[in-house]
């Protein structure tokens, strides 16, 4: 092998490698640019919720998450940031229940029988 052979696979081994650093150095920017994104609408839908800023210990674990999980967590902030929660149904009615069954007919009778003689 001829030096001059050499020193061209070293120019393209270097040229290579710069390329692929500077690949790895977009994609690397890119993504810290959409999760920063993300970060500033959660802290805004936050801030608009409870009336203060985003705690930056928040804020740092949050930078440390998927991008994925950002989202979802995004998606469920503004879901509830702009309304009030879905009710889940109304009050229990606790006022006296009639039996359905001859045993829950007996049971309350007998419940009824006791307390009567206690008080």
């Amino acid at each position: 092998m001829s030096p001059n052979y050499l020193e061209k696979l070293s120019s393209l081994l270097s040229t290579v490698a710069d390329y692929v650093d500077q690949v790895e150095h977009d994609k690397m920017s890119a993504e810290k640019i959409a999760r920063d994104q993300r970060i500033t609408r959660l802290s805004d839908t936050y801030e608009r919720a409870t009336g203060e800023a985003l705690p930056s210990t928040m804020s740092a674990k949050l930078a440390s998450m998927d991008i994925d999980a950002l989202d979802y967590i995004l998606k469920v902030a503004r879901t509830n940031a702009d309304e009030a929660p879905a009710s889940l149904g109304g009050p229990v009615d606790l006022g006296p229940r009639t039996p359905t069954t001859t045993k829950e007919a007996a049971s309350y009778a007998e419940d009824n029988f006791l307390s009567w003689i206690i008080s």
